[in-house]
């Protein structure tokens, strides 16, 4: 029996193919969710652009709709936490204004130029031990400064730049904040002392006043505007915390911890993640602080959302029949590829449609190879998801070579985690146990964790979340 007493938490996660929002009560179980979906924009070779006032809109919308379908007193809602797509500067004024429209996301690389010229200019080496990263396109830093040059006024009048999710807390608290999360993917952060490096500051030529303020993802760090609180048919001054990128929260939320658990994220982008208790750096690894204070997450990825460009393409027939039978696209193509041989008849994918971050180049592009006229778009949609299936095999494989632990298991989740088909797959490839949770929404549940933590919360059952 659900306790319609107890308190509950309004957590959102700003994604990169849309917006989920979700009352999540003190066991982890959802009692009202919705998404918004949006499009990812590439108006030009190597960018990838999102309008941040969509976010804002998708966030009215799905809060408004959680509330509603979750038939609770709003007045249960004791925290509010928000985790969202990372890396991607949102220039804002002092008043909390968006100063330009076509920020670069997390899979953006415009910002090339600037990668090979910090890499003539220092030692990208001496670099790592500061960052645990190598240089890549993808941190924030570098593409602030593809902001300075390219659109200098932007950044003279820009006051703060913040990431997707702390633009959403900007203006549910008209606060400018972000978290350890946020700020490790920045190359403006210094992981040793887990603050703003004036080093890194003066190398990119990146005035760090137009940093926010850093605090732990469990921190309050203000409180829901009265006006705000109206739109959402809530009660103004519920603590909101500092929150988390996704991708972190998510590894909470599916108990990624432990240092021989690792955890697939199967979104839009596809990673590969173990919690370690110390920073590791390896040039062919990424690493993130992690929304636990004193872990990090060590970690590579697949980026592009191709399994939503095959469906928005070649998938009208599936979307047709899906919406007939009131199922989802993904559902019809999935039957549809499972029909098909393991290997998809000899067909192979080179899977990096928008660049590889560390493993390969920036601007590599993708490919289908050993097409006849045997092959169906069910041969291509299996194709895609073995093809990432390798390439998160090949992360999975360095990162226990790096730690010299052998994982035990995989725990799969994000959108992925419903299809049995990518399950299966990824089963197959890893050859290890890929394990399910019994809510899939790793990321809105590590939130619910956050928030818990951050009021210091002894009802409920924490470890509730995590059961499978």
């Amino acid at each position: 029996m659900v306790d319609d007493k107890g308190a509950c938490f309004l957590t959102i996660d700003v994604g990169t193919e849309g917006t989920k929002s979700a009352i999540i009560d003190e066991f982890g179980r959802v009692l009202g969710i919705s998404y918004y979906e949006y499009k990812l924009e590439v108006p030009s070779p190597l960018w990838a652009t999102q309008d941040p006032r969509i976010w804002w809109h998708a966030v009215k919308e799905t809060v408004r709709e959680a509330v509603i379908s979750s038939k609770i007193d709003p007045d249960r809602i004791a925290a509010i936490g928000v985790c969202g797509q990372m890396h991607g500067p949102v220039s804002l004024s002092k008043e909390g204004e968006f100063l330009y429209n076509q920020p670069p996301l997390w899979c953006d690389k415009r910002n090339i130029q600037q990668c090979l010229w910090l890499k003539s200019k220092i030692d990208e080496e001496a670099l790592l031990e500061i960052t645990g990263n190598p240089i890549t396109p993808a941190w924030m830093g570098l593409k602030i400064r593809w902001i300075k040059d390219n659109l200098p006024h932007i950044y003279e009048k820009t006051y703060k730049f913040l990431t997707p999710k702390d633009t959403i807390i900007c203006m549910l608290t008209g606060e400018f904040v972000t978290d350890f999360s946020e700020a490790s993917g920045s190359y403006l952060f210094d992981c040793r002392k887990l603050e703003w490096s004036p080093y890194l500051a003066e190398i990119l030529e990146i005035d760090l006043e137009k940093m926010p303020k850093i605090f732990s993802s469990h921190d309050v760090v203000g409180e829901l505007r009265h006006d705000i609180a109206r739109e959402f048919s809530l009660k103004g001054g519920v603590p909101v915390i500092a929150g988390g990128g996704d991708f972190p929260c998510a590894m909470l939320g599916a108990g990624g911890i432990f240092v021989d658990l690792a955890v697939d994220i199967a979104g839009t982008s596809s990673l590969m993640a173990v919690s370690t208790e110390d920073l590791k750096t390896d040039e062919r690894l990424l690493n993130l602080h992690h929304v636990i204070n004193g872990k990090w997450i060590l970690f590579n990825e697949v980026e592009a959302g191709l399994l939503k460009w095959f469906r928005e393409n070649f998938a009208e027939s599936e979307k047709a029949v899906a919406s007939m039978l009131h199922r989802t696209a993904y559902k019809v193509l999935d039957e549809e590829a499972s029909m098909v041989p393991i290997g998809s008849d000899g067909l192979i994918v080179f899977p990096h449609f928008i660049g590889e971050r560390v493993l390969g180049r920036y601007n590599f592009k993708g490919g289908i190879i050993g097409l006849s006229l045997m092959h169906t778009r069910a041969h291509i949609f299996r194709a895609l998801m073995e093809s990432i299936a390798y390439e998160l095999r090949r992360i999975l494989e360095l990162i226990e070579e790096l730690t010299k632990v052998k994982v035990c298991a995989v725990r799969l989740v994000g959108g992925g985690a419903t299809s049995p088909l990518l399950t299966s797959i990824r089963a197959n490839v890893y050859g290890k146990k890929v394990e399910l949770l019994r809510n899939y929404q790793g990321g809105l549940n590590g939130l619910a964790m956050l928030c818990m933590i951050g009021l210091k919360f002894e009802g409920g059952n924490l470890n509730k979340i995590l059961e499978r």
